[in-house]
């Protein structure tokens, strides 16, 4: 590890210049039970 960043604005400015999403991706919803059919 080179850096541990703390500060969100530094870290904003640095995804910003690297042309990054500032936020993270949504999170997909989970499989339900519809799955489960398939293992038993």
């Amino acid at each position: 590890m080179l850096a541990y960043l703390t500060q969100g604005a530094v870290i904003r400015r640095i995804l910003r210049h690297l042309q990054l999403p500032e936020q993270p991706p949504r999170l997909a919803s989970a499989l339900g039970p519809a799955q489960q059919a398939l293992w038993e």
